[in-house]
C-alpha cells in the first residue's frame, strides 16, 4: 500500500500481520484483538502497530501508547468522520507515535487528516 504525508507519496515499511504471528516482522501491523499477544511476542528492536476500527475508545489503548509505534484508524467511508475525533483523542490522550488515516478517504480530507493530528493516509 502506497502512503501519502506531509512530504508526498512512499511506501508502506511496516508488514501487516493479520494472524498477529510477528515473528521476524521488524514493523508489524496487527488487527486490534491480536495486539495484546503481538506485544508479548515482540523481539527486542521490533515496532508493533495496531489496525482500530472507528469505533474504537482511544482509552482501550491508552495503557499500550508507549509500546506501540503506530495506530492506523480505519475510516469505512469518506462520510464517516468518526476516525478524524478519534485521531485527536489518541493526540489528546497522549499517544506520541505514528498516526494513520486508513480507507477510502478524498483528496479534501487529507489536510483536515493532518490537522486531527494524523501523519499519513
Amino acid at each position: 500500500m502506497s502512503l501519502r504525508d506531509r512530504t508526498g507519496e512512499r511506501a508502506d515499511p511496516f508488514t501487516r500481520a493479520a494472524n498477529g504471528e510477528v515473528a521476524g516482522l521488524p514493523l508489524a501491523l496487527v488487527p486490534l484483538a491480536h495486539l495484546d499477544a503481538a506485544l508479548a511476542a515482540r523481539a527486542p528492536g521490533q515496532q508493533i502497530g495496531v489496525e482500530i476500527a472507528n469505533t474504537t475508545r482511544p482509552s482501550d489503548l491508552a495503557a499500550r501508547f508507549d509500546r506501540l509505534a503506530l495506530i492506523a484508524v480505519g475510516f469505512p467511508g469518506f462520510g464517516d468522520g468518526r476516525g478524524f475525533s478519534i485521531g485527536r483523542s489518541l493526540r489528546a490522550a497522549g499517544f506520541k507515535g505514528r498516526l494513520r488515516a486508513v480507507g477510502p478517504l478524498i483528496a479534501d480530507q487529507f489536510a483536515y487528516a493532518l490537522a486531527c493530528g494524523f501523519d499519513e493516509v
